[in-house]
């Protein structure tokens, strides 16, 4: 992240101390987010239409999207002959739409967006009216990404203008990623328990999670998962989902290990078998890049 730092400071005619010539192909800042927790959600200051808002950053949505309070708050003109069946861990929602004509975030901008309108997780924004939308894959895919929780900063950079690209320096684990048909997020082998899975990449899910099948599979063999407990949680728009949470062995991602991890189990089926949600609590551990030239996931172990 350092030298992301000075790149972006050069990009900004800013002079930082500690900022040495790059004599490698280093990334291109475009944008600098930055970072809190609401409630565990990560969100991040923007403008829409001009105006301060807080957005969710969202790698695990299809489509970037804006609350019921946000379309209040901007005086949004809502489109209802254009609607949208959105689908996720707490089932489906019909969304009409709300014209968006600017949404500015860390430098860059967006315009002319016609976005779903979608209620806010109640982790992030229990009384409905502090979040403003989401930022998904629509618009994320069109960078490259520097993840960076633990520094509570995420870089978006320019793509497609190197191809000896190197994040940064010392060692990085790297894992090769798909992007999910007719959803742009991005997907990678994992090994959970030493069982072989997919992940799916989700920046707003707080947890890592599972559907009961992928969990049966993995706990057929060695130790015992430990049962945490039963709660609900919340998926797409006000929709709930029960689930209980385990505390399982090891997760591997390309030789990056967690141990004793704590995953969340769907008690009914909407994920595919073998699809895992990685959430949170592999991300805001380690400092991610995603590549999408080489379609190549860099994790700083």
């Amino acid at each position: 992240m350092h030298a992301l730092r000075c790149l972006f400071g050069v990009s900004l005619g800013l002079a930082l101390a500690g900022c040495a010539a790059q004599s490698t192909c280093p990334p291109k800042p475009v944008a600098l987010l930055t970072i809190s927790f609401r409630h565990g959600e990560p969100v991040f200051p923007a403008r829409i239409n001009g105006q301060p808002a807080t957005m969710l950053f969202d790698t695990g949505a299809i489509i970037s999207s804006v609350s019921p309070a946000g379309v209040k708050q901007f005086h949004l003109p809502v489109v209802f002959d254009r609607r949208l069946t959105l689908n996720g861990v707490g089932g489906s929602a019909h969304n009409a739409t709300a014209q968006v004509k600017t949404l500015a975030f860390g430098g860059a901008i967006a315009g002319g967006l016609r976005m779903p309108i979608v209620r806010a997780p109640v982790n992030s924004d229990p009384d409905q009216s502090a979040v403003s939308g989401a930022i998904g894959n629509d618009i994320l895919a069109h960078y490259d990404e520097d993840i960076d929780f633990p520094a509570d900063q995420v870089f978006l950079l320019k793509t497609g203008y190197c191809s000896t690209l190197k994040p940064w320096s010392g060692p990085a684990a790297t894992v090769h990623f798909e992007l999910a048909r007719g959803n742009s997020a991005i997907e990678f082998a994992m090994q959970i328990n030493g069982h072989p899975v997919t992940a799916l990449l989700d920046t707003g899910a707080t947890n890592t999670v599972l559907s009961p099948g992928t969990f049966a599979r993995i706990s057929r063999h060695g130790p015992r998962p430990h049962r945490l407990g039963t709660h609900f949680t919340t998926g797409i728009g006000a929709h709930h989902a029960k689930v209980t949470a385990y505390r399982l062995q090891r997760l591997s991602i390309g030789g990056v290990r967690l141990k004793h991890p704590v995953v969340t189990v769907l008690n009914h089926a909407v994920l595919p078998f073998g699809l895992v949600i990685l959430g949170e609590n592999f991300i805001r551990r380690h400092e991610l890049f995603i590549d999408h030239q080489t379609n190549t996931l860099y994790i700083h172990p």
